[in-house]
Formats: C-alpha cells, structure tokens, sequence
C-alpha cells in the first residue's frame, strides 16, 4: 500500500500543479496539450489494433443492430454508458460553460461532445474486441478488462512480438493516465470555484486541502484490497462501497436534480420574469427533461444497486 498511496501523492500533486494557476492558464492549457496527444495516442492504438487484430467481424458485430439481443439488460446498459460518459463532469461543463465568450455556439458545443463522445467510444470498442478477439478472451469490464485483458492480448496473442507489445502496452497506459489526469483537473475545478466562494480562501488552500481528503478517501481505497481486505459490511469492502455510493447513487442524484431544476424551476423563474424560451425542438426538449430523464435517473440507481447485490 506504501508504493500505492506514493503514485496516487504524485498523481495528486501533478494535479495540484495545474489547478494553482486556474482556468486559463492551468486548465485550458493544459488541454490544449493534453486532448490532441490522447486522440494521437488512440489512432495509434487503433491502427495497431486494425493491422493485428481482427477488426472485420468485429466492426460487423458492433455496427450490426439486432434488437432481440439488447433485452431490458443491454437497454440498462446503453442507459448507463449515455449518461456515465457525458454526466461525469455536468458540474464542470456548467462551470466551464460560464468562461465561454459570447461568441461561443451552446448549441455548437453540445452537438460537439455528444458526437465526439460517441466517436471515441466506438473507436475504443473496435481497438480492445478487435485485440481480444483472436483469443476469444471475455472482454469484461473495468479492472478486469484493463490489467488483465488488453495487456494479455498485447503481449501474447496478437502483437506476436515482444518487441512490439511492450511499447504498445506503454501506450494504452500513458493513454488511461492522460484521461484520469485530465478528467482531475476538470472535476476538481468546481469543488475549488465553491469552496473559495464559500469560505473566502485562497486557491493555493482551497486545492490542497481539497487533495488531502481525497488522498485520504484514495487511501482507504488502496487499503481496503489489502490490509483492510477483512473489513466488509454486507459482504463488500471499503472500496466497493464507494464505487456505489459515486458512480451508482450520487451522479444519478445529481443528473436527478439538474434535470429538475431545468425542467421546472428554471422555467418558473424565467416566466416570473418575462422571458419565455421558444427556440425549436424547445418544448420536446422540455418534455424530456421534465418526465423522461428523471425515470431515467431513478432507473438507473435502481439498476446500480440491483447490480451491486446480484
């Protein structure tokens, strides 16, 4: 756990290192750096995947629509990966949406996240299943599918050479540090905008004391796969738990609230006064998120939780 807790402090401080010089010099910076060398890296990979890999009855597979095999299941899922992938970091695009010029297209940008977002994960789908393929491995997910699967397939199955596997391995590891770094600095940026507003400290305070409880939280994390293994409650550890409470309960509670807020509130206190939005598609819009998108979101914590015991 030592070595664990010392590479999530330096991920830590790699964040804290952006995050002291703010929105535009930290920030967008550093993603302007950042986003194109993972869209680099992921060519890159994906290439690799094509020349070794079978890609054919893979692209055939995930393009080919077959409704008798979704079921309610693969409905749950396609549910949760919509708004897993895009509501992780609704605070911070809210916040960041405040920095845009009014020059800035909302519209635009909207179109441009939901069609990248779902770029990237096709594109990501045809680079693992076609690297899995040729074992017939069980893609699996999470923990299993990164450090167990894909590395198994880089380095004894497709690449054929270690020469080529290992700097490829390299690569989808550089790749997921880049996306948990970036994604850092992003979600942080909020709890730091509201604990400044809040409590009148400074950015430099503001953002350690925000590393440290995290580091603290990451911590029990690390401990709870060894040390703290034993320690359950309900037949699941520390680190199980939290999984839950985040990913399954909170972030569905959020989207929950927001889409209430928009849906009933904001309309409210436009009308009180006086302005009436009525662009097109609004009231289909308006209909979704007052009705659709709640079921949705309760759905989905059902689902996180129904999956969490089963």
């Amino acid at each position: 756990p030592g070595v664990l807790g010392a590479w999530q402090l330096g991920f830590l401080v790699l964040v804290l290192l952006v995050s002291l010089r703010g929105i535009h010099q930290g920030l967008a910076r550093s993603l302007r750096v950042v986003v194109p060398l993972m869209l680099v890296l992921t060519l890159v990979l994906l290439a690799f995947a094509l020349s070794v890999g079978e890609p054919g009855p893979v692209i055939g597979r995930l393009l080919s629509l077959d409704f008798a095999a979704l079921g309610w299941h693969g409905l749950l899922q396609a549910m949760s990966q919509a708004f897993y992938s895009v509501g992780v970091a609704t605070g911070a695009m809210l916040m960041l949406g405040a920095y845009m010029p009014g020059s800035g297209s909302l519209r635009l940008a909207a179109w441009v996240v939901v069609v990248v977002d779902t770029l990237v994960a096709v594109l990501a789908a045809i680079v693992v299943y076609s690297l899995l393929h040729p074992l017939e491995l069980n893609p699996g997910a999470g923990f299993s599918l990164l450090f167990n699967g894909l590395p198994l397939a880089l380095s004894e199955g497709v690449s054929g050479s270690a020469a080529t596997a290992q700097p490829m391995t390299s690569l989808l590891f550089v790749l997921v540090v880049l996306l948990a770094w970036s994604s850092a600095i992003i979600v942080l940026e909020p709890l730091v905008a509201w604990l400044m507003a809040r409590t009148g400290l400074s950015r430099f305070l503001s953002v350690a004391l925000l590393l440290v409880l995290i580091w603290v939280v990451g911590l029990g994390s690390i401990l709870s796969f060894n040390h703290w293994s034993e320690a359950t409650f309900l037949g699941k550890g520390l680190f199980a738990w939290l999984n839950l409470l985040a990913a399954g309960v909170l972030m569905p509670l959020v989207g929950l609230g927001l889409a209430v807020f928009l849906g009933w509130v904001r309309p409210a206190l436009l009308n009180r006064q006086g302005l009436v939005l009525g662009y097109p598609g609004f009231f289909i819009w308006q209909w979704l998120i007052r009705w659709l998108v709640p079921v949705v979101m309760v759905i989905l914590i059902i689902y996180a939780v129904w999956n969490f015991y089963a």
